[in-house]
């Protein structure tokens, strides 16, 4: 077995274990992020189109106004043309994300409790508004106002006594 083969068939073993796993990566982003998503995937169709069109113009202007492929362009116009075509492809898999993060599920933990609580809304979250009707969210060792200073310094001893 040639190097060249060897390199094939490396390829087609580890090849969609690696698209899954960046799918799956697309998917989970574009679940928790659909608008910077979205951008990210409108900007990569965007560039990889300006960087296309700027390699093909440089073989229109050589007279073949109908070509196939980076042959007749110049190294550096060959490159870009990849380049455009590759940022293409990323924009493809970032919309095939954003779809199928509609059909998905995908949770986030967000960190603040009285977000947890007010089961996701971060309009009730932010007038302070939970669950149970109360404005202030629970403590889990008492209200901060009723934590003790540690003597002489000041400071908050926290919950428990730790600062």
């Amino acid at each position: 077995m040639s190097q060249a083969h060897g390199l094939a068939n490396l390829a087609i073993l580890l090849g969609p274990i690696a698209i899954g796993l960046i799918l799956g990566l697309v998917v989970v982003n574009a679940g928790l992020r659909p608008l910077a998503t979205a951008t990210l995937s409108a900007a990569a169709y965007l560039l990889g189109f300006v960087c296309f069109v700027a390699a093909k113009i440089s073989v229109i202007r050589q007279g073949h106004l109908i070509s196939f492929g980076s042959r007749p362009m110049s190294r550096g116009y060959r490159r870009l043309y990849r380049v455009g075509y590759g940022l293409m492809v990323s924009a493809v898999v970032l919309t095939l994300g954003l779809l199928a993060a509609q059909k998905a599920k995908v949770q986030s933990w967000p960190a603040n409790p009285a977000f947890e609580r007010t089961g996701g809304d971060p309009n009730r979250a932010e007038q302070g508004r939970l669950d149970d009707g109360r404005s202030t969210p629970r403590y889990p060792y008492g209200s901060p106002r009723r934590w003790s200073t540690v003597s002489g310094s000041g400071r908050s001893a926290g919950p428990r006594g730790m600062s």
